[in-house]
């Protein structure tokens, strides 16, 4: 589905095959369309193996995007982006790509700003991001063995959230991959815990002296939610 705002931009929530089709063949013919497409979003049915190719090509089609999401149901492959796409304005990718595909997108893309990764997919001790440099990322959700490798360039992080999806996530110690010269600068703070760390606190503590937002999530043994807000 298609949504035209005032402003001369656009959404595409793209939830089925027949609506990747239709609004394949609407960039195709309306050259208009394809300048005016600022957000893509492709979930649900649309997230199949039958739409790989057709989210492909029309990923190569919108030029002007400032914002992508690509959520797919099946475990996609490095073919998933094109090799050679450069998406001049992007700013926010929202993806559950394995990280060795997405590594290859991002360092043509250092203008990123907002960054959501699913699973590393990677058996290679080292997070393929490690080779990445984003120099205007300041917002990132990223699984917690990643977060370091992420990190190693240099990133001016305001806000990260770090969630477990994998078993392996939810055995790795959170702050083992805590820089606390990068993450001075942090803000805000979500992270999925183990109420187990009696430590926790004053790691966070010490690794985030200007964090004004801490949310934690228990999901191993419960879902009780704990939120505390610090008066910087």
């Amino acid at each position: 589905m298609l949504w035209l705002t005032n402003y001369e931009q656009a959404l595409a929530g793209l939830r089925s095959f027949e609506e990747l089709e239709k609004f394949l063949h609407l960039v195709k013919r309306r050259g208009d369309i394809i300048e005016r497409v600022d957000i893509i979003k492709v979930y649900n049915d649309a997230g199949t193996w039958t739409s790989f190719k057709t989210v492909r090509e029309i990923l190569t089609y919108i030029k002007n995007v400032t914002c992508v999401m690509l959520q797919f149901s099946f475990p996609p492959s490095g073919r998933i982006l094109p090799t050679l796409l450069v998406l001049e304005h992007l700013t926010t990718l929202d993806v559950n790509i394995p990280h060795v595909t997405i590594a290859r997108f991002l360092r043509r893309h250092p203008q990123i700003t907002n960054l959501v990764l699913g699973p590393c997919n990677t058996e290679e001790h080292i997070c393929p991001l490690a080779s990445c440099h984003l120099p205007n990322l300041w917002e990132l959700t990223c699984p917690p063995a990643c977060v370091r490798d992420l990190m190693i360039m240099g990133s001016p992080l305001t806000w990260l959230q770090v969630l477990h999806s994998t078993v392996q996530d939810a055995n790795f110690p959170l702050f083992n991959f805590m820089y606390i010269r990068t993450l001075s600068v942090l803000k805000v703070l979500h992270l999925d815990f183990d109420h187990a760390d009696t430590r926790l606190l004053q790691q966070i503590s010490a690794a985030t002296p200007a964090l004004s937002i801490l949310k934690l999530t228990e999901r191993l043994c419960s879902e009780v939610l704990y939120a505390t807000q610090f008066v910087t």
